[in-house]
C-alpha cells in the first residue's frame, strides 16, 4: 500500500539500520509528505540526517519532533541553544531536561542522543536502563548505527550477551 505510513516507516527504518541513509531519508520524508504530524518520522529523520553529517537539518527535525510531541517550549529552547552555541550543547541541554522528568524519559532515546555528545559510558548506562525496563525497541540496539561506537565497551558487550545478540 503506497499510502501506508506503517509500511513506509518500517521500510525507512530497515534502510536506516542498513546504513542506506540516503534511501532512508527519502522514505521518512515520504511519510511526512502524507502526514507531517508523525513525530516519530521527524525523530527518525533527525537520526538519519545526523548520521549523514547534516546536523543543522537534524536539529531542525529534533525541534519538529519535540514540537509534534507537544513539547513546544522545550523545542524552542533547544532550537535557541543550537542557534547560539553548538548542536552538541543543544543535545546536552535536551538530555539534561529529559533527565529531570523520569516518567517521560525514554531511556533508548537518551542512549542514542548521548552518543551524539560522545559519552559512551552514559550511552551504555541508558541502554542498560532501557533493557531493564524492557523497552521494545531495545531489541534493535545491535542494528542502530549510533551504537557502533560502543562495540568495544565491556558494558555494551555484556548487554548484547544478556540479549543473546553476540557476534
Amino acid at each position: 500500500d503506497p499510502l501506508s505510513l506503517i509500511g513506509k516507516m518500517n521500510l525507512a527504518m530497515t534502510l536506516f539500520c542498513a546504513k542506506d541513509f540516503a534511501a532512508a531519508e527519502i522514505h521518512f520524508r515520504s511519510v511526512l509528505e502524507i502526514d507531517d504530524n508523525v513525530a516519530g518520522s521527524h525523530w527518525m529523520l533527525s537520526r538519519t540526517l545526523w548520521q549523514m553529517g547534516r546536523k543543522d537539518e537534524a536539529m531542525n527535525e529534533i525541534f519538529l519532533g519535540l514540537k509534534k510531541d507537544g513539547n513546544e517550549i522545550l523545542a524552542e529552547r533547544v532550537r535557541a541553544i543550537s542557534a547560539s552555541s553548538t548542536h552538541e550543547e543543544a543535545i546536552r541541554f535536551l538530555l539534561h531536561e529529559w533527565r529531570a522528568v523520569p516518567p517521560e524519559t525514554n531511556n533508548l532515546n537518551m542512549a542514542y542522543l548521548t552518543t551524539y555528545v560522545n559519552d559512551s559510558d552514559k550511552a551504555v548506562y541508558w541502554l542498560e536502563k532501557s533493557f531493564d525496563e524492557r523497552h521494545p525497541w531495545t531489541a534493535w540496539i545491535s542494528a542502530y548505527p549510533e551504537f557502533e561506537s560502543l562495540y568495544n565497551k565491556p558494558g555494551y558487550q555484556k548487554l548484547l550477551q544478556q540479549m543473546n545478540m553476540t557476534y
